[in-house]
């Protein structure tokens, strides 16, 4: 389990996309192939995010929690590819 908190104040300059980056890196030299998170359906700063992972990735939507399965790339393969922010 995994928490990505940024203070308000350094908010949308591109922090949580680099921390989500790195630790999916370091779960993919580690032999991990898929990262799996919960929020709030009414989170869409984090829905945000993780789309901005531009990693494969499906949903699934029960009493308003999101639970989202992002795919990891195979260690060797490009490194992931975050998006800047739009």
């Amino acid at each position: 389990e995994i928490a990505i908190a940024v203070d308000p104040d350094w908010r949308r300059v591109g922090l949580g996309r680099r921390l989500l980056k790195i630790l999916g890196e370091a779960a993919a030299t580690r032999g991990i192939r898929r990262l799996v998170a919960a929020y709030s359906v009414e989170n869409h700063d984090v829905e945000g995010l993780l789309r901005s992972c531009g990693l494969p990735f499906r949903t699934l939507a029960t009493h308003g929690v999101v639970e989202v399965r992002l795919e990891l790339p195979p260690i060797g393969s490009t490194n992931l590819a975050v998006q800047p922010p739009a």
